[in-house]
């Protein structure tokens, strides 16, 4: 049995992307490691001789989701597990999750932009002090 197949290793995610995260060390000077990421779609990927001191990042981080899309995904090549069963489609088919989940990074993406902007957007107020 591998060391991702224990549940005591996994560590649940508040995110809405991922569902839980482990990190398992794998030199002897434990400068790398194996990083498991499970999301709530039911993919699991792997990302093999993951920086140790990037994995602490990424489990202290105030958002997982962020730091994942911002330090991980697209920069560390990550293995789907076959084993973890896929969420099904409406229809029952199972569907392309890889493609559902950058979707949805992305959606998520364009949620920030968007509150970025009404944060950032100024109140104007007239010599009365009326907000208009």
């Amino acid at each position: 049995m591998n060391e991702f197949e224990t549940q005591d290793v996994w560590i649940p995610a508040n995110s809405s992307n991922i569902a839980a995260f482990a990190y398992v060390a794998g030199d002897p000077l434990g400068d790398t490691g194996t990083l498991a990421i499970r999301f709530k779609s039911g993919q699991e990927y792997r990302y093999e001789k993951f920086p140790a001191q990037l994995a602490e990042d990424f489990f202290g981080a105030e958002s997982v989701g962020k730091f994942f899309h911002a330090n991980i995904r697209g920069q560390f090549k990550g293995v789907k597990v076959e084993e973890v069963p896929e969420e099904p489609t409406e229809e029952g088919g199972e569907r392309d999750t890889t493609e559902k989940m950058e979707s949805e990074f992305e959606a998520g993406d364009a949620k920030i932009q968007e509150q970025q902007k009404v944060i950032e957007t100024p109140i104007e107020v007239d010599d009365a002090g009326e907000q208009f």
